[in-house]
């Protein structure tokens, strides 16, 4: 039992590490230098370094007492912002993938609005073509998932990539409710596949969590013109970054209702109980929501 305490306390310290402490570090030492620079003399490095350095050997002879308190100042700063940056990234998962609060439902209706407007006529042109020629146009189809894989039903790309596994699980297997059959499909898939799952998700996180960063960093601008640069780019990179990471989570949960789908459907609706597969998804339905 200690060592296995004494290993689950090196993790925690390595994640507190990893996590808060070094990313809050350098936002830190950052937001000392904007402090100390400000807008008029944003581009003076040298000064600014020079007046931090002053103002570190300012006491002649510290204390040990005093060095102590200024290092956890330092350490309690870098903690307090790793901690904020995890709860604005909540905030930024929100708005990429989930539905936004009541005060902001008619921006939200008003972008999906317009994607929507954007999404319909090429994918009308696409079906004609379709039509015509009995194979879909591959500029138009580009041109369409560029705005959504499916009809836009939310206001960013990111919510309609993951509402469209939904949409595609729906289709392919009988009408299944993918929100009410994962649970019981994770407990089935093997150990290997829940890593990769959790690996995606994973990384969806890490990107949400550099664009709050990039946010804290662009609050800087306050102080500090150049930071709104920094947040910017740290932004659009972490925003570049959660699309591709998101489509790939996507075709992960796409992939494991592919491929344990019998798996689950034999589990809750045995053969004997069902003519074939026709109406079996819709039967999983039913067996799984329960009347309360």
């Amino acid at each position: 039992m200690n060592g296995f305490l004494t290993e689950l306390g090196k993790q925690l310290a390595q994640k507190w590490l990893t996590l808060l402490v070094l990313p809050g570090l350098l936002y830190t030492a950052t937001a000392a230098f904007a402090y100390a620079a400000g807008w008029s003399h944003a581009l003076r490095v040298h000064s600014t370094i020079a007046a931090l350095n002053a103002l570190a050997v300012s006491e002649p002879h510290p204390q040990p007492v005093t060095i102590a308190v200024a290092a956890s100042a330092v350490l309690l700063a870098a903690t307090a912002s790793g901690l904020a940056a995890q709860a604005l990234s909540s905030v930024v998962e929100t708005i990429w993938l989930g539905s936004w609060p009541t005060p902001l439902h008619r921006l939200s209706e008003a972008l999906t609005r317009r994607r929507l407007t954007k999404w319909t006529p090429i994918d009308a042109q696409n079906r004609e073509h379709r039509r015509l020629t009995g194979m879909e146009d591959p500029v138009l189809v580009r041109q369409r998932r560029r705005i959504a894989l499916s009809e836009p039903r939310h206001p960013t790309w990111m919510a309609d990539r993951l509402e469209a596994v939904t949409e595609t699980v729906k289709d392919e297997y009988q009408q299944l409710d993918l929100s009410i059959a994962w649970p019981r499909l994770w407990l089935l898939i093997p150990n290997a596949v829940r890593d990769e799952v959790r690996a995606g998700r994973s990384a969806v996180d890490q990107a949400t969590v550099l664009a709050a960063w990039g946010l804290l960093y662009a609050a800087l601008g306050v102080l500090w013109w150049p930071a709104l640069l920094i947040g910017a780019v740290v932004a659009f990179t972490a925003w570049r970054q959660a699309r591709a990471r998101v489509s790939v989570y996507a075709d992960l949960i796409e992939s494991v209702v592919d491929l344990h789908y019998t798996s689950l459907a034999a589990a809750i609706v045995p053969d004997n109980e069902e003519n074939g597969q026709q109406l079996r998804g819709e039967r999983l339905n039913r067996r799984l929501v329960k009347s309360r």
